[in-house]
């Protein structure tokens, strides 16, 4: 199964961009065949006039405010951004904010996004800070392996932190200690993040290009002032480098809707799996001095 999407494919290694073209894995020799088309788009994107940071913070429509102070406020909201130096905040994503995502899928806008206009602040809170929703995920046990195993269709489905906990013992007077792992979806909303003057998109990729195919730029969102390049949540595999995005010509996320910069691929349709295992065994155990 495949979605369609919208690639990066100048900002792209030529080999990452040759096999998104394809559509799949290809030869090394195959390679040359789209090297064409990739360094047309490669061209462009140095072609256009050096970088320059623009904050993007604009003033919230005076009907949002008071939802949006709500949202701050959230129990939820607060435990998710405990870490960061965060706050709910619009801001015009039109204003030079980046991308570290190489593509976006572009499949199921028109039904999340619908016939939406900048006006319709309502609806605009309800995509962009949505309340808190159900998870969906599915997930077994298999005693044989001592294993339990989630899946999810959300990319998002990930190890949110490790727990210790005292329950009650039904067989038992005192209680028992539980060790698990806590597994999130993620955040529901859209964050933006700036680190050393650059603002980027860090959550709801999918939203925010529904949002400017209908002309939507200004979006209300948390955002986060990051102390590190971690924080932003760019330094993983799969996203563009340190040295694309604070270099003279990084990508935006309005390039996703110029035919200069992006273009129209299918890719592959991917299950998110957390797989837990737990093991017993046995280690020798030596006298301190003893010959090992």
């Amino acid at each position: 199964m495949k979605y369609p999407a919208r690639a990066l494919l100048g900002y792209m290694p030529k080999e990452e961009a040759a096999q998104l073209l394809a559509g799949g894995p290809i030869r090394e020799d195959d390679i040359p065949k789209f090297e064409d088309v990739w360094r047309r788009y490669a061209k462009a994107a140095e072609a256009r006039g050096v970088f320059e940071s623009v904050e993007p913070l604009v003033a919230p429509p005076t009907e949002l405010i008071a939802e949006m102070e709500a949202f701050a406020n959230r129990p939820d909201v607060a435990t998710l951004m405990q870490p960061h130096d965060w706050a709910v905040a619009f801001v015009d994503i039109s204003r030079e904010v980046l991308t570290y995502q190489r593509l976006v899928i572009s499949r199921d806008i028109e039904e999340r996004i619908g016939n939406l206009s900048q006006q319709d602040y309502k609806s605009l809170l309800a995509i962009c800070l949505p309340p808190p929703q159900a998870s969906q995920m599915l997930g077994a046990f298999d005693p044989a392996q001592m294993a339990f195993t989630a899946t999810s269709v959300n990319p998002n489905l990930r190890i949110a932190g490790f727990e210790v906990a005292s329950v009650s013992n039904p067989q038992s007077s005192q209680p028992q200690q539980l060790l698990g792992f806590r597994i999130s979806m993620g955040s529901t909303f859209v964050q933006i993040v700036e680190y050393k003057g650059r603002w980027m998109v860090r959550d709801g990729y999918h939203r925010l290009y529904g949002l400017l195919t209908r002309g939507i730029t200004q979006v209300p969102c948390v955002v986060i002032r990051a102390k590190t390049f971690e924080e932003t949540g760019a330094a993983q595999p799969g996203f563009f480098s340190f040295e694309t995005l604070f270099g003279p010509y990084p990508p935006r996320i309005t390039d996703f809707l110029n035919d200069q910069f992006s273009v129209n691929v299918e890719v592959q349709a991917n299950m998110r799996v957390i797989r837990i295992k737990a093991e017993q065994f046995f280690v020798p155990i030596h006298e301190v001095g003893s010959e090992q």
